[in-house]
């Protein structure tokens, strides 16, 4: 009785990633089709894909509706508190964000999960990684030493990001409006 529960579990699991290697197929293949037959549809692409910045998080989430999610993904940690994983002497307002300084910790942790969507230097801010969070906020670790994540991960809450040497910077905005982190937590 045993053999035919797992037998029957494991085809309902290959039946969940079927499904979704299916859905992904017939996304590609309608977004082909609407590309080579309307102008319309290929200059939307243009437009909103390829020249704007693509919302991976609202995909993700719109991928995870239609096709379904797995347990694991759905109890995700989504409201860790950065003061119990980093602690300061002073904080500032640093340009749209804040600047935190006398920082005893050497590595800054993700706040929230979410799809990493630049790495590098930004003018002012230095090495910077933005993360844009399953929760629609975009959240901004800058002044940073060091980066242990490359774009285009998915990262997890709580996972280390990079490494700072006595201070780093944070800013956290949605839809063009910005956040101090006080603010966000109130938010949520």
């Amino acid at each position: 009785m045993l053999d035919k529960y797992l037998d029957v579990k494991k085809e309902n699991k290959a039946h969940k990633y079927m499904s979704r290697i299916l859905i992904c197929i017939i996304i590609l293949l309608l977004s082909l089709i609407g590309t080579s037959l309307s102008s319309k549809v290929k200059n939307f692409y243009k437009e909103y894909i390829f020249d704007d910045s693509f919302e991976f998080m609202k995909f993700k989430n719109f991928f995870s509706k239609i096709s379904g999610t797995e347990k694991e993904e759905e109890k995700e940690n989504t409201s860790l508190v950065m003061s119990s994983f980093i602690s300061y002497e002073s904080k500032e307002k640093y340009l749209n964000g804040e600047r935190y300084e006398g920082v005893k910790e050497n590595f800054i942790n993700a706040l929230v999960g979410g799809i990493v969507t630049f790495v590098g230097d930004k003018d002012e801010y230095s090495k910077t990684i933005i993360i844009q969070g399953s929760n629609g906020y975009d959240i901004w670790y800058f002044l940073l030493d060091d980066v242990d994540v490359n774009i285009y991960d998915y990262v997890k809450a709580d996972t280390i990001i990079g490494s700072i040497n006595n201070e780093f910077g944070l800013l956290i905005s949605k839809d063009g409006k910005y956040y101090t982190y006080e603010e966000y937590l109130n938010a949520l």
